[in-house]
């Protein structure tokens, strides 16, 4: 009897002590513990939250107007804000469909197969992205853009001014504005 007690004692704690274990279903780097050490938890409960880092997805927020021109498939190269990693070249995976309408901005992705952990999660990163082939087009400084808001909606305009009787007139116009930097926007 008394072994018999002792196995069954012996079973409890091995079945407790695998209670005691947890193992993520994912590798990746334990981000956020959401339970405090000693606190009972139940089946099915968060514990922990564990990103994977391999592959890692990297993610751009674009406005409205630039979401519309990628695909999936267009070419990126990817670097940290800290220029550690030097340009590596990713592919788009998956564009957003939709424009939050607070900031129109919208959301395209990219995997990396970051083997060698060139980036963290969390980690801030340089997307460029590579669209359509370069055209002849109309540049002007940026700082001549005019945007206002209509609703969920942003015009942009121009001053344009044309000749009139060897003096000038000036109109604004509004403008669809394309490839668009600090110094220029295209036109």
């Amino acid at each position: 009897a008394s072994v018999d007690e002792a196995s069954a004692g012996l079973n409890a704690a091995t079945t407790q002590r695998g209670f005691a274990e947890l193992r993520s279903e994912v590798d990746g780097v334990v981000t956020e513990r959401l339970i405090s050490p000693g606190v009972v938890v139940g089946p099915g409960q968060a514990i922990l939250k564990v990103v994977e880092v391999s592959p890692i997805r990297l993610q751009a927020n674009l406005p409205r107007q630039d979401l519309l021109r990628i695909r999936v498939g267009d070419k990126a190269t990817v670097s940290d804000s800290r220029q550690a990693t030097s340009g590596k070249e990713v592919m788009i995976t998956s564009v957003s469909p939709t424009v939050d309408p607070r900031s129109r901005m919208g959301m395209a992705e990219a995997l990396f197969p970051n083997l060698q952990g060139e980036f963290a999660p969390g980690q801030f990163v340089s997307m460029t992205i590579q669209v359509g082939k370069s055209q002849r087009r109309l540049v002007i400084p940026s700082s001549a853009v005019i945007d206002e808001s209509r609703g969920v909606e942003v015009l942009s305009y121009a001053w344009v001014a044309t000749p009139s009787n060897g003096d000038f007139t000036v109109r604004r116009q509004e403008i669809v504005v394309g490839t668009r930097s600090n110094e220029f926007s295209e036109i």
